[in-house]
């Protein structure tokens, strides 16, 4: 096998970006509908939890991808 293809991470630098920038954009909207006065704290929740479920996948995918290039080092 090339290493071209054991070098390919999960995810491209504009990727990281972008889920990253999406995380923070469900956190600030989160903030921004938690005074709502129609439905005080319904689309908060949801956001908030989106935003958590975001950020446990941007820990999980960051985890993988540090021990597939510690393995690759480690040949």
């Amino acid at each position: 096998m090339s290493n071209t293809a054991d070098a390919r991470t999960p995810i491209s630098r504009r990727g990281w970006i972008g889920f990253v920038v999406a995380d923070v954009v469900l956190f600030l909207l989160a903030n921004l509908t938690a005074k709502n006065s129609s439905h005080p704290g319904t689309l908060s929740n949801v956001l908030f939890v989106a935003f958590g479920i975001g950020t446990a996948l941007l820990i999980a995918v960051a985890v993988v991808t540090t021990v597939k290039s510690r393995r690759r080092r480690a040949r």
